[in-house]
């Protein structure tokens, strides 16, 4: 892929953890693709992530602005009775000189913001990755790229 580009990735896990699983744009190689990654270029972020369980964005070629948060009153993709996955999307979206995270827990409410970082994207490249760090049962649904 290459910026700008916004990047979608419908995703869930069975693990009783709650997901730690990392989903990231611009990695240069299968060794950038691990737990919120910030090798090279790649621009990552890892959902379950905590305590207490959020939102941890990683970046990589001098961005700023990324790191942990949770805008939610609950850990993130906690595992429940009534889920059989926790079912969720995440989006990163980069402009020229933004990189922008948001996640859609499937509440009703659509996406929300959860972090947006600056810096220079313009004709960045790489490839899209997913890294297992802590969780077991990951089932990716589909991924969408729009640019």
């Amino acid at each position: 892929i290459s910026a700008p580009v916004e990047v979608e990735v419908d995703m869930g896990t069975s693990d009783d953890y709650g997901e730690c699983f990392s989903f990231s744009v611009f990695a240069s190689s299968t060794s950038h693709i691990y737990k919120c990654s910030s090798s090279g270029n790649t621009i990552s972020m890892s959902t379950g992530w905590g305590p207490p369980r959020g939102i941890n964005t990683c970046c990589g070629g001098s961005v700023s602005g990324c790191g942990h948060s949770n805008p939610f009153s609950y850990n993130v993709v906690e595992p429940s009775s009534s889920m059989t996955y926790n079912r969720h999307k995440e989006k990163i979206a980069v402009t020229d000189s933004t990189v922008t995270f948001y996640i859609d827990v499937n509440d009703g409410s659509g996406y929300q913001q959860i972090r947006q970082a600056t810096g220079s994207f313009t004709g960045r490249t790489g490839y899209i990755g997913f890294g297992d760090h802590c969780v077991r049962g990951v089932k990716i649904y589909s991924v969408t790229v729009d640019g």
